[in-house]
């Protein structure tokens, strides 16, 4: 309920985890989602930022998420943010 952004991978299908996505959108949260490159998604979900990714170069798809969230942190006022920075620089 306080977060300020959210992030989940629907690589594997997991019931539970697009329930969270779902309130997370109920709630008006942002969510980034990421998922593996060549898995198909089993829905649309409007209004998300998606994140691929490679396993076999996860250090490309880590600096792409990095990028987002340090665009979003940018421009969102949210408890602890400071904190999620400083993750970011490390």
């Amino acid at each position: 309920m306080r977060a300020g952004l959210v992030v989940a991978d629907v690589s594997i299908p997991n019931p539970n985890v697009f329930y969270e996505i779902g309130l997370t959108h109920a709630l008006g949260k942002d969510c980034f989602i990421l998922y593996q490159e060549n898995v198909v998604l089993p829905a649309d979900i409007a209004g998300s930022h998606y994140y691929p990714y490679d396993l076999d170069n996860l250090d490309a798809g880590m600096e792409n998420l990095q990028r987002g969230i340090k665009k979003w942190a940018s421009g969102n006022k949210v408890e602890g943010i400071r904190n999620l920075e400083g993750l970011l620089n490390e």
